[in-house]
C-alpha cells in the first residue's frame, strides 16, 4: 500500500492487503550481543537481521514459516475440459522453476476452480507441500491449495479477428489493431478451447502465418498472450455462429446446423424463455462432439431501422439510421430468418429491416413491416400518370390490408407490367425483362394486387403481383377447415381483398372468414411468399364473404339527417352510436323502407372515408335492423346471459303468469368469441348504460330487450352482434309491443250488432274479452254463432250467444276466452239481429 492516509478509516480491502503483505514479508530475528565500552563496561546491543533457514541459509516468509506455504509460478493451461488428461475439477499450471528453485519445465495438476477466461496467463499457486505425499516442490492433488492468483506479469491482448492484419509484411511480426507484435519461435493457436482443431508453430515465420490466417471480417474474440520476452506464444480464439432454434423440449434445445443440445449437461448456459424459431448466437467449447461440448446459447442481438445505404457485392457494410454495420465475412448473409435478404440492393433502400448481429457484425437481414411485404389493391388510378414524371405524376388510390385507403404518389422505381391483366387473359411473366415493364400508369388496372413500401419521401414504391384467373365453375376458393386458398395454405395474416354488393373494394383477414365458394366468371388471384403460403388474395365476390364481420358496425341512429357538404360533395350526415359516436355521410335518395332515420337500428361496414350510399333502387350500405327477417336481426327478451360460457338464452314466446310475463319456451345460442355488444337507450335514441353484461328482460312490461345478429343470418350459426336496450320503458326497437305477442282478429258477418275484442295482441295466458253490442232493437231476437280458434279456451261462465227477444239498442253479450299458446287468434262471428 502506498500513499495511505493514516488519519482515514481503514477499508476491508486495505486491511486484507496489509495482512497479505505481512504474510509475504521475510521474517527477521533480533540478535543481542555484549559490547565493551571505553571504560570496559559491558552493554547489550540488539541488531535486526533476516531470519535464514536450511543449509543454504535461505530467507523465509511468515507464510512459509508458520503455515508451511510455498509458491509455484507458471502458466494456466486450462481445466479438465481443455486438458483431457486431468481429473474432473483439476487445473494444470506449467512452470519453468519449481518451489525448490530447480529448472523445469514442471507440470502441476491439482484441484482448483479457476475461471477459464484466465487461460494462458501467469498465475501464482500458494500451497502447502505435503513432503511425504505427491510430488515435491510443486502443487498436486495431495497438497493443500491456499489459492491461485493472477500475477499480471504476462501481457494479454484481447482483440477480434477483424483486428488482425492478414497482409502485414514485416517478418516475424503481426499487426493487431494497427499495433505490431513479435511472434515467438514456438507457440500454439487454440480454437474454442479445444472444440475445434488449432495449430502449433515451431518458428516465428510459421507463427506469423498461423496468426494471419485467422484474419476475417467478424467479431470472433481472439486472446493473445505475450511471454516474458514480450512475444506472442499463445493465441486463444472463440468462434460464435448464428443459428435457429428448431425445437424445445424440456432441457433439450434443437439448433439448426448443430443438433439437439441437452442444456442441463456440461455446464451449458441458455437464456431464459428460449423458444422455437428464435434466432440465437451459439458458442461451442471444449469438445467437437455435441454430447460432450459445452454451449453458450444467447439470443441474437438485433437492430431494427431503415436501411439508407450499403456497399459492396456481396455487401461489405450496411448503413441503418446513420450507423454503419460491417457484414460478417463480407459474404452473403444467412437465410435462416424469415423474409431474408442475402444482400442489400437498391430496392431495399428506405425500407425497414431487422439486422441480426453476432459480436456486432451483420449475419442476417430480415425485411420488416415497411418493406415490400405489405399488400394493397388498386382502387383507382390516374391513367395519364407516368412514373418519374414531374408534370404527369403517377398517382393511385390504394386500399391497404387494414382497410384504410390512401391516395399514393408512386415512386419512380415502382414496377408495373404491360401484360398483367385482372381479367386473367395475361399475367406477369415468370422471368420478366425490362421490355415487360411499363412507366405508364394506364397499364396499372384497378383490382390489381400490389406489394408496396413507403419511401422516406412519403411516396409508395409498388410492384404488381398475383396471378389472375376466372374460376371456371363452382369452386371452393377458401376452405375454412384447411385454411387453404385455392388449395394453398394461407398465412395467419393473409389479407383477402373482395368486392361487396356495391362493387366497392373491401379488405379482411381471410382466417376470420367462413368457406367461400365462387361461381364461374368471378375473378380471383393470390400471392404466395417464400414459404409457399398465400399472403394476399382477391375475389370479385360482389358480396361480403360470410364471416367478414370484423369491420361491421352496429348501432342506433341518434340524430336527424342533416344535409351538408363533405370533401366537396353534398351528403346527408347522421350520427350513429356504435359503442362510440360515429359520423356517417350518406348519398343516394335515402327513401322507402330502407331509409335511414333517427331511432333506427342499423348495421354497416366501416368505410375508410366515412361516406356511404343508401339508394332505394340501388346500393344500400346500411341494413335496417327491424327484426322483420333473420337478416334484419332477431328481437328477443333475454332470460340468461353467460359471458363465461359464451351463450345467450332468450324466450321464444312469453306467457302471462301471476300478473307477470315469463318465458313460455326458450332457445340458447352460442356467441362468437369476438361478439360485439352495443348498449343503447331506445326510448331516447342515444347511447345506453354500458354495464358490461346483458340483463334479463323486464317481466312487468314484457318488452324484448335485445336484437341479435347471426353469422350468415342463420340461427344455426353464432351470434356476432347484440344490440342491448338499457331503457325498459320501450323494447329494443323503441316501441311498446310485448315480445312475441300474437294478433287478435275478429271477422264478423253481422246485421244489427257489432263485435269487438278488448285486445289487439295477446300472449299465452291472456284473457280475451269479446263483446257483442246490439245496434238495433228487436222483438224477435237473434241466433248468433261465435267460432273460436283451437288455441283458446272459452270461459265456463260464458252465456249463450243469443240476443233476447226484447233486445234494446246497446244490449251486450260478453264472452271470455283464455289464450293457450303464442299463435295468432282469429274469431269468426256470424248471425242476424232482425229489426
Amino acid at each position: 500500500l502506498t500513499n495511505l492516509d493514516a488519519s482515514a478509516p481503514l477499508t476491508r480491502d486495505q486491511a486484507a492487503q496489509m495482512i497479505w503483505n505481512a504474510l509475504n514479508a521475510y521474517e527477521v530475528e533480533y540478535k543481542t550481543t555484549l559490547v565493551a565500552g571505553p571504560d570496559g563496561t559491558l552493554t547489550s546491543k540488539v541488531t535486526v537481521q533476516d531470519k535464514v533457514v536450511g543449509n543454504t541459509n535461505d530467507k523465509i516468509t511468515l507464510l512459509e514459516d508458520k503455515y508451511e506455504a510455498k509458491t509455484f509460478v507458471g502458466t494456466f493451461d486450462g481445466n479438465s475440459k481443455v486438458v483431457n488428461t486431468l481429473k474432473d475439477g483439476q487445473i494444470q499450471v506449467t512452470g519453468d522453476i519449481n518451489s525448490n528453485g530447480a529448472s523445469g519445465p514442471f507440470t502441476a495438476n491439482f484441484p482448483y476452480d479457476l475461471d477459464i477466461k484466465y487461460i494462458g496467463e501467469e498465475v501464482k499457486v500458494l500451497y502447502q507441500d505435503k513432503a511425504n505425499d505427491g510430488t515435491r516442490y510443486q502443487p498436486d492433488e495431495k497438497d493443500t491449495i491456499y489459492g491461485v492468483y493472477i500475477t499480471g506479469n504476462k501481457t494479454v491482448v484481447n482483440a477480434i479477428k477483424d483486428d488482425i492484419d492478414g497482409t502485414y509484411s514485416t517478418a516475424g511480426k503481426v499487426s493487431i489493431d494497427d499495433k505490431s507484435y513479435e511472434v515467438d519461435t514456438t507457440g500454439q493457436v487454440v480454437i474454442d478451447l479445444g472444440a475445434a482443431s488449432g495449430s502449433t508453430w515451431a518458428s516465428a515465420a510459421d507463427g506469423k502465418t498461423a496468426i494471419q490466417a485467422l484474419a476475417a471480417v467478424n467479431g470472433d474474440s481472439v486472446k493473445f498472450i505475450l511471454n516474458d520476452q514480450n512475444k506472442i506464444d499463445r493465441v486463444y480464439v472463440t468462434t460464435t455462429t448464428l443459428n435457429k432454434v428448431t425445437a424445445v423440449s424440456g432441457s433439450k434445445v434443437s439448433v439448426s446446423g448443430i443438433g439437439t443440445i441437452d442444456t442441463a449437461e456440461n455446464d451449458t448456459t441458455v437464456y431464459s424463455g428460449v423458444a422455437k424459431d428464435d434466432i440465437v448466437a451459439v458458442t461451442k467449447l471444449y469438445d467437437s462432439d455435441v454430447d460432450d461440448a459445452t454451449f453458450v446459447i444467447e439470443k441474437a442481438q438485433t437492430v431494427t431501422g431503415t436501411v439508407t445505404g450499403f456497399s459492396g457485392t456481396p455487401n461489405k457494410t450496411i448503413t441503418m439510421d446513420g450507423t454503419v454495420y460491417k457484414v460478417y465475412n463480407e459474404a452473403a448473409m444467412s437465410t435462416i430468418v424469415d423474409d431474408y435478404k442475402t444482400a442489400m440492393d437498391s430496392d431495399c433502400l428506405d425500407n425497414e429491416f431487422t439486422l441480426y448481429l453476432v459480436n456486432g457484425y451483420v449475419c442476417a437481414a430480415q425485411e420488416g413491416e415497411d418493406s415490400m411485404n405489405n399488400y394493397a389493391i388498386v382502387v383507382e388510378t390516374n391513367p395519364g400518370g407516368i412514373l418519374d414524371s414531374t408534370f404527369n405524376r403517377a398517382e393511385a388510390k390504394l386500399l391497404l390490408a387494414d382497410g384504410t385507403e390512401v391516395v399514393a404518389t408512386l415512386h419512380k422505381d415502382s414496377t408495373i407490367y404491360k401484360t398483367n391483366k385482372v381479367d386473367g387473359t395475361a399475367n406477369i411473366p415468370s422471368t420478366p425483362t425490362d421490355a415487360d415493364k411499363s412507366k405508364n400508369l394506364s397499364d396499372l388496372q384497378t383490382k390489381q394486387i400490389v406489394k408496396y413500401s413507403v419511401m422516406s419521401n412519403g411516396q409508395y414504391k409498388i410492384e404488381e403481383t398475383g396471378a389472375y384467373a376466372s374460376t371456371g365453375g363452382t369452386t371452393t376458393l377458401y376452405n375454412k377447415d384447411t385454411k387453404a386458398f385455392n388449395g394453398v395454405v394461407t398465412d395467419g395474416n393473409c389479407v383477402l381483398f373482395y368486392t361487396n354488393a356495391s362493387g366497392d373494394l373491401k379488405a379482411a383477414n381471410i382466417r376470420n372468414l367462413n368457406t367461400i365458394s365462387v361461381v364461374s366468371g368471378k375473378v380471383y388471384a393470390s400471392v404466395e411468399d417464400s414459404n409457399g403460403k398465400v399472403v394476399a388474395a382477391f375475389i370479385d365476390t360482389q358480396a361480403r364473404p360470410s364471416g367478414a364481420a370484423s369491420d361491421t358496425l352496429y348501432g342506433i341512429i341518434t340524430s336527424d339527417g342533416t344535409t351538408t357538404t363533405y370533401q366537396g360533395d353534398t351528403y346527408i350526415m347522421f350520427n350513429v352510436w356504435t359503442g362510440e359516436d360515429t359520423t356517417v355521410y350518406v348519398d343516394g335518395d335515402n327513401a322507402g323502407a330502407t331509409a335511414l332515420a333517427k331511432g333506427k337500428l342499423v348495421s354497416f361496414d366501416k368505410s375508410s372515408d366515412d361516406t356511404y350510399t343508401q339508394d332505394s333502387s340501388g346500393t344500400k350500405d346500411f341494413t335496417i335492423l327491424d327484426g322483420s327477417a333473420t337478416a334484419a336481426g332477431v328481437v328477443a327478451p333475454v332470460t340468461e346471459y353467460n359471458a363465461t360460457d359464451k351463450t345467450i338464452t332468450v324466450a321464444n314466446a312469453l306467457k302471462s303468469e301471476n300478473g307477470a310475463y315469463v318465458a313460455a319456451t326458450k332457445s340458447t345460442y352460442a356467441l362468437d368469441d369476438d361478439v360485439q355488444i352495443v348498449y343503447i337507450d331506445a326510448d331516447n335514441n342515444k347511447a345506453g348504460n354500458d354495464s358490461g353484461t346483458v340483463d334479463t328482460f323486464d317481466g312487468v312490461t314484457g318488452f324484448a330487450n335485445v336484437l341479435m345478429v347471426f353469422d350468415e343470418n342463420s340461427l344455426t350459426k353464432k351470434v356476432v352482434a347484440i344490440i342491448v336496450n338499457t331503457n325498459s320503458d320501450v323494447n329494443v326497437l323503441g316501441d311498446e309491443a310485448v315480445a312475441g305477442a300474437a294478433t287478435v282478429t275478429v271477422t264478423p258477418t253481422v246485421a244489427g250488432f257489432t263485435v269487438a275484442a278488448d285486445k289487439d295482441t295477446v300472449i299465452q295466458g291472456d284473457v280475451i274479452t269479446l263483446t257483442l253490442t246490439a245496434t238495433t232493437a228487436s222483438s224477435a231476437g237473434a241466433s248468433v254463432t261465435v267460432t273460436a280458434p283451437g288455441n283458446v279456451t272459452a270461459d265456463p261462465s260464458n252465456p249463450a250467444a243469443t240476443f233476447a227477444t226484447d233486445t234494446e239498442v246497446g244490449d251486450k253479450i260478453v264472452l271470455k276466452y283464455t289464450v293457450n299458446d303464442s299463435n295468432a287468434v282469429t274469431f269468426t262471428v256470424s248471425g242476424t239481429l232482425s229489426a
